[in-house]
């Protein structure tokens, strides 16, 4: 019996030593002592296990900011948002004298309470706009319940950043613009006074940056979305995507094919990405044009096709850059701007021609070219 007892204890510690550690290394006290308050003036308060922020007029965009700075980390809370504030969680972000003198600036997980159900999603607070709008995953769209505790997962390991709400995969981007940075809880900007005092709720914060590949969530993932420089990411290269190294691709006489290319249109520019006979993703800023940006041609026009509450397209803007991504699966053809559908349509079953990336008006700039046929 005393053999048997002393194999048993000696096998649970080696049980335990081999269990990963699942530690909270974010210590939140009523004085909020581990943040710092950056860019606006809303107010927050931690009672009772929840930290709150309140919606005010007249303030920009208000982050409740760790001290600290992180790298690899999954972070878990629990949110309760009112119904028209709109809010978020900056991670690997940064506030500096020299850039828009200290505006916070990087990734930022979406909490939204609006028709387009875009929670979970990535946007690149003060940089880019959005890297993963919720219209990358329908699926992904239902997790989000307004008037409801909501449960967050978020996953920052090496490029990758993936986010689950109440479970469900939310989004997956592979980027290495910013590796470090603080962890903060926004209170959003308001411009109705009838918005004012809203407020946004967190509780149940769980920091761990250890032993994070055994926690690493392996159910289920949210379609990749990729900002690699110039470079595939490992699912990429497994799914047959090759990087073009010239403005030019010969994919002739393919029925399936798929690309993707960042594009940077300067002012008065004209171009196109044309990839067969009557076959193009119209480039333009000029708005007097017959077709808008995105349009194969004038009867194929493009437009907003994946938000409820917002008619326009997802343009960036000039100056900044912009992503194309052409779906062609035989006789349908999608035309997608920045994650955002703007083209849905069938033509006859036509073979494709080369893929060319062309300028006819002004020096349009390209990067991350990419394609792969099936």
């Amino acid at each position: 019996m005393y053999k048997l007892g002393l194999l048993q204890i000696l096998l649970t510690c080696l049980c335990l030593s081999c269990s990963p550690k699942v530690t909270n290394e974010l210590v939140i006290d009523k004085s909020l002592s581990a943040f710092e308050i950056l860019n606006g003036t809303a107010l927050y308060e931690y009672e009772n296990g929840t930290i709150t922020g309140a919606s005010m007029m007249n303030t920009p965009n208000t982050f409740l900011a760790t001290k600290r700075k992180y790298t690899d980390f999954i972070l878990e809370f629990d949110v309760w948002v009112d119904v028209g504030l709109n809010s978020g969680v900056q991670i690997r972000s940064n506030s500096q004298a020299d850039y828009h003198n200290g505006r916070v600036h990087g990734y930022q997980v979406e909490i939204d309470t609006s028709p387009r159900r875009w929670s979970g999603g990535i946007y690149d607070e003060a940089r880019r706009a959005w890297l993963y709008p919720l219209s990358l995953n329908k699926e992904g769209q239902k997790a989000f319940n307004n008037e409801e505790w909501n449960h967050y997962r978020i996953e920052a390991i090496g490029d990758e950043i993936r986010t689950w709400i109440n479970g469900v995969p939310c989004a997956y981007l592979i980027d290495d613009m910013t590796s470090e940075g603080f962890i903060a809880f926004q209170v959003h900007s308001i411009y109705d006074q009838k918005d004012e005092g809203k407020k946004v709720r967190w509780k149940n914060i769980r920091l761990n940056t250890t032993d994070l590949m055994s926690q690493a969530q392996n159910i289920g993932s949210a379609p990749e979305e990729s900002y690699l420089e110039n470079k595939l990411s490992k699912s990429e290269m497994a799914n047959n995507w090759q990087m073009a190294n010239s403005d030019k691709v010969d994919v002739s006489d393919q029925n399936n094919v798929e690309l993707k290319v960042d594009f940077k249109l300067p002012p008065e520019s004209k171009g196109a990405i044309v990839y067969g006979e009557e076959l193009q993703f119209f480039l333009s800023n000029d708005k007097t044009s017959n077709l808008t940006l995105g349009s194969i041609n004038e009867h194929q026009i493009s437009k907003n096709l994946s938000e409820i509450d917002n008619p326009s397209i997802r343009y960036k803007g000039d100056g900044n850059w912009n992503r194309a991504h052409i779906i062609k699966d035989g006789s349908t053809i999608q035309h997608w701007l920045n994650g955002v559908l703007i083209v849905d349509t069938s033509v006859d079953d036509r073979p494709i021609g080369p893929i060319e990336l062309k300028s006819t008006e002004g020096e349009i700039e390209f990067k991350n070219f990419k394609w792969r046929v099936w």
